[in-house]
């Protein structure tokens, strides 16, 4: 290998690098049972939503809920027309 080619390998290198620290994203498996990854496919096919979307922002919904609810709260859904849902968010 020359001069030259190291040389630009090495920019090469730490411009990947650079992305890498700037994007700072981690990467998970997830084991899913199939009923869960079924539910999961149904949900963000009808939201038009790959299923890795819909992960990552269930995950950021319960965030931001968890951040905002003091210990004992409960979350209320309400629809028209139908009785109130109480859901309790561990």
């Amino acid at each position: 290998m020359d001069a030259g080619t190291h040389q630009e390998l090495q920019e090469l290198s730490d411009k990947i690098q650079d992305h890498l620290e700037e994007t700072s994203t981690s990467q998970y498996k997830l084991m899913l049972p199939p009923y869960l990854r079924e539910e999961i496919q149904r949900i963000a096919k009808r939201k038009g939503m790959s299923m890795a979307d819909l992960i990552r922002y269930s995950v950021k919904l319960y965030l931001t809920i968890t951040a905002h609810m003091p210990p004992g709260a409960k979350l209320v859904i309400q629809e028209e027309g139908k009785p109130d849902q109480i859901i309790v968010v561990v």
